[in-house]
């Protein structure tokens, strides 16, 4: 397992598409086996994640500091055989199907869902 996070620490991720591999750490998309983090010591830039395809990462982290967005847009499939983590930040779920063993919210996190 290996942790990828968002914005390369460059603090200036090449663009908002969580498809990018170079917008994350290592140069690689989170794959099934990986922590997706969202961590502002390296970036508060949102994070979009559309597409046809389904995406399987091991778990979601949003760090205290992090306070961008990050949507799952209604095409998206999500699939995390960890948790999901919002301790801060915000989490939009645009009809997405997003599926997770444990969810964690903390204050001042936000998740938010909006049907199309």
């Amino acid at each position: 397992m290996a942790n990828r996070i968002w914005g390369n620490g460059n603090n200036n991720p090449v663009t908002g598409n969580w498809l990018t591999g170079a917008n994350w750490t290592g140069n690689t998309v989170p794959g099934a086996l990986d922590t997706a983090i969202f961590d502002s010591d390296y970036s508060d830039e949102n994070c979009t994640r559309s597409g046809t395809t389904a995406n399987f990462v091991h778990s979601i982290e949003m760090r205290a500091n992090y306070t961008g967005l990050l949507t799952l847009a209604s095409t998206v499939d999500m699939e995390l055989d960890g948790s999901l983590t919002i301790r801060n930040g915000s989490l939009l779920i645009e009809g997405a199907n997003l599926l997770a063993s444990n969810i964690y919210i903390g204050s001042p996190g936000g998740l938010a869902t909006q049907v199309n």
